[in-house]
């Protein structure tokens, strides 16, 4: 008998402390009193935390395994108002409004915690512990905050110029577009980056990454000059577009009756 209500008080005690635990995405249960308080969180030395405040927009999903980019349905939007508030929205979700601090290289956000693989003034790289890593960049406002109201400033992007490839190459981040309004719908796909590969005769591997307010996909293809335009094709999306402005530090091309693209190298 003595031996049962033994078993029975043991049973009752691993029940509570399970209770008082709690699980972060992507982790084991963690102890929160083992966790240290916002109040004595610190950054690492290599994280500078005003660079967070502003808007991030997931651009790229990446299976932490193999590192190989995934096709997602569920964008995360960060917003980031100031040291302590910030608010988080996945997909078309509700938008939820959190407290959030970091502590060494983890982001707290609520019970949730991102370790921050890197962050710079356009770029944040977060490891969600499970099966992705995310990666956002900066935005002046979400997709859905300004699909197709900024009209374009066609007084200075207004010819098309013939495209230099070799300008090209790299990694490119789309951190602005300009619409004509109704010019788009919610369904239509958009360019979200584009990685230029391997130019050769005019032709160059790419891997792109597009979207609509419900899906964002990853396909590689190929992107060919032609005289005054860019022909990007890839599975799903194939699109002729005009280059408008290229130097190194920016590309700029669309068509300026629809929507144009303004790019900035992605910072590694």
């Amino acid at each position: 008998m003595k031996t049962r209500y033994l078993l029975f008080a043991l049973l009752i005690i691993g029940s509570l402390d399970c209770a008082a635990q709690y699980r972060r995405r992507g982790e084991t249960l963690q102890n929160p009193r083992n966790q240290k308080t916002p109040a004595t969180a610190k950054p690492s030395a290599n994280i500078n935390q005003q660079f967070l405040i502003g808007k991030w927009q997931e651009m790229k999903r990446l299976d932490r395994t193999n590192n190989t980019p995934q096709s997602f349905t569920d964008t995360m939007y960060l917003h980031f108002i100031d040291n302590k508030k910030m608010q988080l929205k996945e997909g078309i979700g509700t938008r939820i409004a959190s407290d959030y601090y970091i502590d060494g290289e983890e982001l707290i956000v609520s019970v949730q915690a991102f370790v921050i693989k890197s962050l710079t003034q356009d770029q944040l790289i977060l490891d969600e512990g499970d099966d992705w890593v995310k990666e956002f960049v900066k935005v002046p406002s979400f997709f859905h905050e300004s699909f197709g109201k900024n009209p374009i400033k066609t007084d200075i992007y207004n010819e098309a110029i013939a495209p230099d490839l070799n300008k090209w190459a790299g990694s490119w981040f789309v951190y602005r577009r300009q619409a004509k309004p109704g010019a788009l719908s919610a369904n239509d796909y958009v360019i979200k980056s584009l990685n230029v590969k391997s130019v050769a005769n005019n032709v160059a591997n790419i891997d792109l990454v597009y979207y609509n307010r419900d899906t964002t996909i990853s396909a590689s293809g190929k992107l060919t000059s032609l005289e005054k335009s860019i022909l990007i094709e890839v599975p799903g999306f194939t699109q002729e577009l005009n280059v408008l402005g290229q130097n190194g530090s920016e590309l700029v091309f669309g068509r300026t009756d629809a929507l144009v693209y303004y790019c900035r190298p992605t910072k590694n």
